[in-house]
């Protein structure tokens, strides 16, 4: 059982995570600078509160480090630049036309500002994701056993991928970045939810009879899921 809040202290905002399964309070700054707080089930609100002002420096130092982190990701998209798309590098390339489309190992981009490449590669990416979504859910169905009633494009900033009891399933659109096999693991993720609406032994089961590799895969966007995204801007470079 899991249940989510948000809590906020002074001028710091973070998410409160309280689950069964858990035994200790744990306490993580992501990427994007948001604090998570895993805690047990029953944990009193003020205990977490005080746990989190201990680490009051702690916090400050990783939104520090997240924010040099930040700084070096940040793109100008101009020619040359590269991005990712199912796991392998394109280069970006100016077009004469306002489309954005691939041509072979390239992304072809208009002539325009990087705030507008970057607004225009985030509406290619998820009509792209859209497109591959689908023809990999209709490629799985039939090994999972159950049809899924509707898809929805998510930017969920702590999950890849969610299904809910009345066959909706979510998935960062994102994801579309990643290398195909990684992309397939939280379909059949998602699918394998609408046989078993939990994660027991039965649920894992199936995924493995599907996805045999979905524990290097789990690893693999632990390790690099991170760099899924498309860095802002960097506005010195706005035309």
């Amino acid at each position: 059982m899991e249940k989510v809040a948000e809590i906020k202290i002074d001028a710091l905002s973070f998410t409160l995570i309280r689950r069964t399964t858990r035994r200790t309070v744990a306490l993580s700054v992501k990427a994007d600078n948001r604090v998570v707080v895993l805690a047990p089930y029953f944990a009193s609100t003020n205990a977490v509160v005080d746990f989190v002002k201990k680490n009051l420096p702690w916090i400050q130092k990783r939104r520090q480090s997240n924010a040099i982190k930040t700084a070096e990701l940040q793109r100008s998209y101009t020619p040359g630049d590269t991005v990712e798309y199912l796991g392998r590098p394109y280069q970006l390339v100016e077009g004469t036309g306002p489309r954005i489309h691939l041509d072979g190992n390239r992304l072809i981009i208009p002539k325009v500002s990087a705030t507008t490449v970057h607004r225009k590669l985030t509406q290619w990416y998820k009509a792209q994701a859209t497109d591959i979504f689908l023809d990999r859910l209709s490629l799985y169905e039939p090994k999972v056993g159950h049809q899924h009633r509707s898809l929805r494009l998510s930017s969920a900033k702590t999950r890849w991928g969610s299904c809910t009891t009345n066959g909706t399933i979510s998935l960062k659109w994102n994801l579309v970045m990643a290398p195909i096999w990684i992309l397939d693991y939280v379909i059949v993720h998602e699918l394998c939810h609408l046989v078993h609406m939990n994660h027991s032994a039965s649920f894992w089961k199936l995924v493995k009879s599907i996805c045999p590799e979905y524990r290097e895969a789990t690893r693999w966007l632990k390790t690099n899921g991170h760099s899924l995204q498309l860095p802002l801007p960097n506005e010195s470079n706005v035309v």
